[in-house]
C-alpha cells in the first residue's frame, strides 16, 4: 500500500480492473482511467480515407463517432490492399502462402496462458468443420518473457498444431512480432482474436489497435473491451467456448457474403474512446 499512500491518487486501468482492484485493497479509494492507444498504428492508406471524410481526427478523435460519413466501400478497398500487404509480408518471411481470397484471423499479441492464445484450437474438429467450410487461415504473432514457462509452452503447442493441420489449414507464426511489423500485421488480418481469461486482463490494447483501424474483434468480456464492444454491431463477444465458436462461424459466414464492411465502419468509430487523446483528456479532469 506504500504507493498509494504516496500517491495523491489510485487508479485502475480499465473499470472492470477499477472493480476488482477495490474488492482487493477495500481500504483505498480507487478510480479508474481506461488506457489509450496512438493512432501512428493505423496503416497509411487508412488514414488517407480517415483524413478525406473525418478531418481532424487525430486531435479530436470524438469526430471518428461520424465514422458513417465514411463510405464503406472505401473501408473495404483500403482493407483489401492492407490485407495484400500482409499476405506479401507472410510470404517474404516466412514463406507461407495466405491466399486473399481466403478470411484471415489473428492473435497478434504476447503469448502467455492467462491471455489463452490456443483458444481457437480448443476445439480441434469443430475448427476443422470450419476451416473446411468457409477456408480460415491464421496468424499468430507475439512474443513471450524469458521467465514464462506456459508462455513458451504456448508457442511450442502452437507450432505442433502448424505441424497436425499442415493439410488442412494455413497457418504460420511470425517470430518477431514487434514494433517495425505490427502495422502490416494488425492493419491486414480480417478479424482480430483476443482471448483472455474474463478477470485477468486489465485493460488490454490490442483490440482498440484492431478496432479502429477497422478490424473487427472476437473477444472475450475482459479488461477494457467490456466498454467498448457493442456486440454484433462493431465486434463480436463471448464468454463460453460454445459461443466463441458460434461468433466464429458467423463471422466467417459474413465474410463469405461479404457483409462486414458495416462492422468495419463500425469499429472505426470506436477510436474515439481507444484514443490516447481521449485517455490524457480524462486523466487530466480527474487530477484537477
Amino acid at each position: 500500500n506504500l504507493a498509494s499512500d504516496i500517491a495523491g491518487k489510485t487508479f485502475a486501468v480499465s473499470k472492470q480492473h477499477g472493480e476488482i482492484a477495490q474488492h482487493n485493497f477495500p481500504n483505498i479509494s480507487i478510480d479508474y482511467l481506461t488506457n489509450g492507444v496512438h493512432w501512428s498504428h493505423i496503416s497509411e492508406r487508412k488514414q488517407k480515407v480517415f483524413d478525406k471524410h473525418l478531418g481532424s481526427w487525430r486531435t479530436k478523435p470524438e469526430l471518428l463517432r461520424q465514422s458513417e460519413k465514411i463510405p464503406a466501400e472505401e473501408i473495404q478497398d483500403a482493407h483489401d490492399l492492407d490485407k495484400a500487404d500482409l499476405i506479401n509480408y507472410v510470404k517474404e518471411e516466412t514463406g507461407v502462402e495466405l491466399s486473399i481470397d481466403r478470411p484471415i484471423s489473428g492473435f497478434l499479441r504476447r503469448q502467455t496462458a492467462y491471455k489463452r492464445p490456443l483458444y481457437l484450437f480448443s476445439d480441434i474438429e469443430r475448427l476443422k468443420c470450419l476451416v473446411a467450410k468457409f477456408g480460415l487461415q491464421h496468424i499468430q504473432g507475439g512474443k513471450t518473457h524469458p521467465d514464462d514457462t506456459e508462455g513458451k509452452k504456448a508457442i511450442r503447442e502452437y507450432h505442433g498444431i502448424m505441424q497436425d493441420l499442415n493439410d488442412a489449414m494455413r497457418l504460420t507464426f511470425i517470430k518477431n512480432y514487434d514494433l517495425t511489423n505490427h502495422k502490416i500485421l494488425l492493419n491486414g488480418i480480417d478479424f482480430l482474436i483476443y482471448s483472455p481469461v474474463e478477470d485477468k486482463e486489465a485493460c488490454g490494447t490490442s483490440y482498440m489497435k484492431a478496432m479502429w483501424s477497422g478490424v473487427p474483434v472476437l473477444g472475450s468480456l475482459s479488461g477494457g473491451f467490456l466498454e467498448v464492444c457493442q456486440d454484433n454491431v462493431n465486434s463480436f463477444a463471448f464468454r463460453t467456448q460454445e459461443e466463441f465458436y458460434g461468433k466464429l462461424e458467423f463471422i466467417l459466414n459474413e465474410y463469405k457474403e461479404n457483409r462486414l464492411a458495416e462492422i468495419r465502419r463500425n469499429a472505426i468509430a470506436s477510436g474515439a474512446f481507444a484514443s490516447s487523446v481521449r485517455a490524457f483528456q480524462e486523466f487530466r479532469a480527474k487530477i484537477e
